[in-house]
Parts: structure tokens; sequence; C-alpha cells
């Protein structure tokens, strides 16, 4: 008898389980399907272009602190190879 109560217990858990998780899942999908917001892969598509700008900006500030931090008379970028220089 207790086996078999524990039978129907997990089925019913299973029914309410999946019963709820559908209704999560309907609410959840509304809320992103709203009208009046914009879609999610134009809001990635603006984050990756602010993104590549501030990476840009820290590129030329990471470029302008190691011409600035150069020995003096040491015109080349530092994470560049040294331009050759021929001897005879």
């Amino acid at each position: 008898m207790f086996e078999f109560f524990i039978f129907i217990l997990i089925l019913c858990s299973a029914i309410w389980g999946s019963a709820f998780f559908y209704v999560l899942m309907k609410g959840l999908s509304k809320r992103l399907d709203s009208p009046g917001r914009r879609p999610p892969d134009l809001l990635l598509r603006e984050e990756v272009e602010s993104l590549a700008a501030r990476l840009d900006r820290v590129e030329d500030e990471l470029d302008f602190y190691k011409r600035l931090s150069a020995p003096e008379g040491q015109e080349h970028i530092p994470s560049l190879p040294a331009p050759e220089t021929e001897e005879p």
C-alpha cells in the first residue's frame, strides 16, 4: 500500500510540475515577445558595437601609454618588432 501511495505521489508531482513549467515558460515567452520591446538580437548587436568601441578606445589608450613610457629616442611601438638595421 505504501508503494502505491509513493507511486501516486510521484505521478501527481510529475503532472503538476510539468503544468507549472509550461505556465512559467509561456509567461517568459510572452514577456520577450511583448510589443514595444526590441528584439533580443538587436540588443545584442548594440551591445557588441558598444564593446567594440570601448575596446578601440582601450587599445588607443594602451598604445598611447606604451609610447609615453618608452625611453627617449625610441620611436617605434614596443609591441611591434624593432626596425631592422643593416650591419656592415
